[in-house]
This record gives C-alpha cells, structure tokens and sequence, in this order.
C-alpha cells in the first residue's frame, strides 16, 4: 500500500480486512511460502500435517499435487530401476563370463 497512488490505499480501512467478523492484515508475505511449502510437502508424500488447505479449491489442489508426486515417484523409481539392468548385449557378456568361470572351476576339478 506504500507505493500506491489512490487516495482510498490511504485510509485505515484499507489496511485491516475483516472476514467473517475476524481481523486481517493484508501484509501477510507467508502466505505464498506457505502454500508452496504445502504444495512440495504433499507432492513428496511426506504430509507433515502442520499445514491444512482449509478450502475445497485448495483440497483439490493438494489432491492433485498428491497424484503428480506419486507419478513422478513412480516415474523416478522405474526409470532407475531399468537402468539397473542389463540391456542384450551387457546379458550376452555375462554369459560368456559365466561359461568361462564355470569352465575354470570345471579343469580345476578334474
């Protein structure tokens, strides 16, 4: 409101809202750090609890960040996982490994 030009961002109205009968300060900066914070705990599955969305708008939001972060969770989980595994010609190599150990432990024995 400092910066403002309009003659009515002046008066002391303008500086508290009340809501429902309860009093506002519009100056409240956590407001969207919150949010995000809600946003990024809800997303990772983690759900501390410490915020609620209080609106329905704001529950479908979290619900959605739910499924979003499930989905890349899954999508994270599947991509490290198939780079664990071995691709044909890796399979192919180990093989041939296996068949030359084997055979080692085989002249061995005789």
């Amino acid at each position: 409101f400092e910066f403002s030009t309009h003659p009515d961002c002046h008066l002391a109205s303008a500086h508290t809202w009340y809501i429902y009968g309860r009093q506002f300060d519009p100056h409240n900066d956590l407001v969207s750090w919150n949010a995000m914070w809600l946003i990024f705990v809800t997303s990772t599955t983690v759900g501390y609890g410490d915020l609620v969305p209080a609106t329905h708008s704001g529950r479908l939001v979290c619900a959605m960040a739910t499924l979003v972060g499930i989905t890349l969770a899954s999508l994270i989980t599947a991509a490290l996982g198939n780079m664990m595994t071995f691709n044909s010609s890796e399979q192919a190599a180990l093989a041939v490994i296996e068949r030359e150990v084997s055979r080692i432990k085989l002249r061995e024995k005789a």
